[in-house]
C-alpha cells in the first residue's frame, strides 16, 4: 500500500468516524426530545409541540444523514436470488443498476433544486425555521447518493470489484 493510498484510509476513516459521530448526536437530541415530550404529555398534562416537531425533524435528519454517510456495502439489500448468478453476472448487474440509479439521481437534480430554492421562504410551524434547514439532509443525501453510486461503477470496473458484490 503506497503513502498517499494510506493517507486516503486515514481520511476516509476519520470522515466515517465524524459521519458517526454526528449521527449518534442526532439520536440523542432525538431519544432527549421524545422522553421530554412523552413525560410532559403523560406526567405533566402539558404536551410540548416544540419538541414533537424537533423529534420529528431529528428523525428526518438521522435517516437522511445516515443514508447519505453509509458505505454501499453496509446498506441493506435483498441478494437471496443475486446470489443465484455467477459472480460476472452480478458484477454486471451491479454495474447496470448503480449507472441507472445513479442517472435518475442526476436527472431528478434540477427539480429537486427548484424544490430547495421553493421552501427557503417557508418555515416550520413550531420551530419557525426554514424549510431548507428542516429537510437540508434530503439534499445532501441526494447529491451524495449519485457519486456514491458512480464511485461504486468504477470500483465494479477495476480489478478490486469482488468486494462490492
Amino acid at each position: 500500500m503506497s503513502a498517499s493510498s494510506a493517507e486516503m484510509m486515514g481520511f476516509t476513516k476519520r470522515l466515517a468516524l465524524i459521519c458517526d459521530l454526528i449521527a449518534a448526536t442526532i439520536f440523542v437530541s432525538l431519544f432527549v426530545a421524545i422522553v421530554a415530550q412523552t413525560t410532559m404529555r403523560y406526567v405533566f398534562r402539558s404536551p410540548l409541540t416544540l419538541s414533537l416537531e424537533f423529534a420529528t425533524l431529528a428523525f428526518i435528519w438521522l435517516t437522511f444523514w445516515v443514508a447519505s454517510c453509509m458505505a454501499v456495502n453496509d446498506h441493506i439489500r435483498f441478494d437471496v436470488v443475486s446470489n443465484m448468478f455467477p459472480e460476472q453476472a452480478r458484477r454486471l448487474f451491479g454495474i447496470v443498476t448503480n449507472l441507472f440509479f445513479a442517472a435518475v439521481f442526476i436527472l431528478g437534480a434540477p427539480a429537486a433544486w427548484d424544490y430547495f430554492q421553493f421552501v427557503e421562504t417557508q418555515r416550520t410551524g413550531s420551530m419557525g425555521i426554514s424549510q431548507q434547514w428542516a429537510f437540508g439532509p434530503f439534499f445532501i443525501f441526494f447529491a451524495v447518493m449519485p457519486l456514491k453510486m458512480l464511485l461504486n461503477v468504477a470500483v465494479l470496473l477495476s480489478g478490486s470489484w469482488k468486494v462490492r458484490i
